[in-house]
């Protein structure tokens, strides 16, 4: 099983990396093969995506698997609580790795999850006591 590292640099992660490591990295030595498989979005999707991959091989050699997140990842005490807590939360002009990016349409407005972990960070904090008729059997 592979370790989980703190960042070092930041203080600020522990299996996240900025995207200025990457681009450094790939400057560094832009011919080489940094990952076999890249998954954008750490959502859902992503997550069983780089789950799938993570520990396969490909000619006896382990698959280098790699998740590209727009948001930050959030450590125990950094996310929201309440929603006294959202406004600071939110995605904008001044607040590039907010959790969430409300995107208002003519006919539809979404609520997108920016951090590692996707939807399911917004999905967590919504919890709706259900009716006692739903759980009434006849």
């Amino acid at each position: 099983m592979a370790s989980i590292d703190f960042d070092n640099t930041s203080h600020t992660a522990w299996i996240s990396q900025g995207f200025e490591r990457l681009v450094d990295r790939v400057r560094k030595t832009p011919a080489a093969l940094h990952f076999d498989v890249l998954v954008v979005g750490s959502g859902y999707g992503g997550a069983i995506a780089a789950a799938t991959m993570a520990g396969r091989t490909k000619g006896g050699a382990p698959i280098k698997v790699g998740v590209l997140e727009r948001g930050k990842e959030y450590l125990p005490g950094a996310f929201p609580t309440g929603l006294g807590e959202l406004p600071r939360h939110i995605r904008r002009d001044r607040n590039k790795e907010g959790l969430v990016d409300v995107r208002i349409g003519p006919e539809v407005v979404t609520v997108v999850a920016n951090g590692v972990g996707g939807g399911s960070l917004i999905n967590a904090g919504v919890m709706e006591v259900p009716d006692e008729s739903v759980f009434h059997t006849r």
